[in-house]
């Protein structure tokens, strides 16, 4: 879904995704929580700095796009500077960093490490859209996204198929099982659901 902030701020929010945020913005800054994954189109502001928190990192700009994804049960954050130019800084730490536009940052969160680098835009922010395109995830991956947008659990029988490598976009709103059935032919794999649990083999 989308809306605005009370500062004319647009943000889309991601299934599965808490956002808290105030009423009224006060105070010298303008500050939200996101638990999950969110697209922001910040409205300019150089006198009130617009700041995004989750578990492990914060992230603050002035007026910007930007995709942040940060799950609390993913084992990564991931932040993707659209347009404009985003300050991020790890919990814990005094010490700052910028993204330029297009390029992402991957923090790890059970290491603690980081990683620039470029990504497609086109394939990251398709799902504020109503779209689902991926470039080259595992098929392991690609569940989490799955599980995450529709509510299913999925589970892979076989941990090799898990490693398998997939591209593709959707975009006629299909369901899980259009989805499920799209991949089946091409890749040759089988599936069945058991109640709310679909098991790939």
């Amino acid at each position: 879904s989308s809306f605005l902030l009370p500062d004319e701020t647009k943000v889309y929010v991601n299934s599965g995704t808490k956002l808290i945020y105030p009423i009224r913005f006060t105070g010298k800054t303008r500050e939200v929580e996101v638990d999950g994954e969110a697209y922001f189109e910040v409205t300019k502001d150089e006198e009130k700095p617009f700041i995004v928190k989750t578990d492990h990192i914060s992230v603050k700009v002035l007026g910007t796009s930007f995709n942040l994804k940060s799950y609390s049960s993913d084992t990564t954050s991931i932040l993707s500077l659209v347009s404009g130019s985003v300050e991020y800084q790890i919990n814990g730490s005094d010490e700052s960093f910028r993204l330029k536009p297009n390029e992402q940052m991957i923090f790890t969160k059970n290491t603690g490490k980081t990683e620039i680098k470029n990504f497609n835009t086109e394939y990251l922010i398709a799902w504020k859209d109503g779209h689902l395109s991926f470039a080259k995830p595992t098929l392991g991956e690609l569940c989490k996204i799955l599980e995450q947008r529709f509510g299913y659990k999925i589970i892979i029988e076989n941990k090799e198929l898990s490693k398998m490598v997939l591209t593709g976009s959707f975009s006629n709103n299909e369901n899980i099982f259009q989805i499920r059935d799209v991949i089946k032919i091409s890749k040759d794999i089988s599936y069945h659901l058991n109640n709310d649990v679909i098991v790939i083999k």
